[in-house]
């Protein structure tokens, strides 16, 4: 929280996982009082997990890292609801040369 708080001073885009992918409740509570947008979702496996991400709104964009599971899995994330309740944004982890950039 302290980490989001300061840096709602700058102006930055989003704030990227600023907690482990298993604290829902803590996201939630994050988005809720820190005025920079949240960004989340490279390490959630499978649409259920998703759907329970965006029931609870836990970050504004959603980004499923499709390196690692393809554009079809995007495409399931997207039909679980990612564009009701927030932005859906890739996320490599490799480059197109399997080079891990993250």
């Amino acid at each position: 929280m302290k980490i989001g708080k300061r840096l709602e001073e700058f102006d930055i885009y989003w704030f990227e996982e600023p907690l482990p992918p298993d604290d829902l409740n803590g996201m939630r509570e994050v988005k809720e009082r820190v005025r920079v947008s949240l960004a989340a979702g490279e390490r959630l496996y499978n649409r259920y997990e998703y759907r329970q991400f965006f029931d609870l709104n836990c970050a504004d964009y959603i980004q499923p890292d499709i390196s690692a599971r393809g554009r079809h899995f995007r495409n399931a994330v997207a039909r679980s609801g990612g564009g009701q309740t927030a932005c859906l944004e890739n996320h490599f982890s490799e480059s197109a040369d399997g080079k891990n950039r993250h």
